[in-house]
């Protein structure tokens, strides 16, 4: 098989292709696919540790402080202490986080509503399973 045709070749082209939009639709917005991954998870599961978020987002914990500080610095998100431990930090989405939340999930969804254009429902689905089948083959 031809290299530019390999299945891991498509994968990795689509996947940055994808991304490259993403930046392009979220710029107005003054987020990076990264920091919204972190912004969508944070109003999905308000108050959970950077440990946690980590672990959900499958990033290196060094990373996502890194994303975390930028958008603290944006005002997006806040570390407030564990009432049950003060040593411990959770983490939400300010107000200005929310709104910056409510305005690009709109974006995310008609995008990838156009990515999977022609596909039926039952394709998507097939598609997903399939993905999530790659993923475990290559998982630790």
């Amino acid at each position: 098989m031809d290299f530019r045709t390999s299945t891991g070749m498509a994968l990795c082209r689509t996947a940055r292709k994808l991304h490259q939009h993403l930046e392009h639709c979220f710029e107005p917005y003054n987020v990076t696919p990264g920091q919204w991954s972190l912004i969508r998870q944070l109003q999905e599961t308000p108050g959970i540790s950077q440990k946690q978020l980590a672990d959900l987002l499958e990033k290196d914990q060094n990373n996502v402080k890194a994303l975390i500080d930028r958008l603290m610095k944006k005002q997006y998100v806040e570390r407030r202490r564990c009432p049950d431990d003060q040593r411990a930090f959770q983490l939400y989405l300010t107000e200005k986080g929310l709104q910056c939340w409510q305005s690009v999930v709109q974006v995310d969804d008609t995008f990838m509503d156009s990515a999977l254009a022609g596909l039926t429902s039952n394709e998507v689905t097939a598609f997903n399973q399939l993905l999530r089948k790659i993923e475990v083959n290559v998982s630790d």
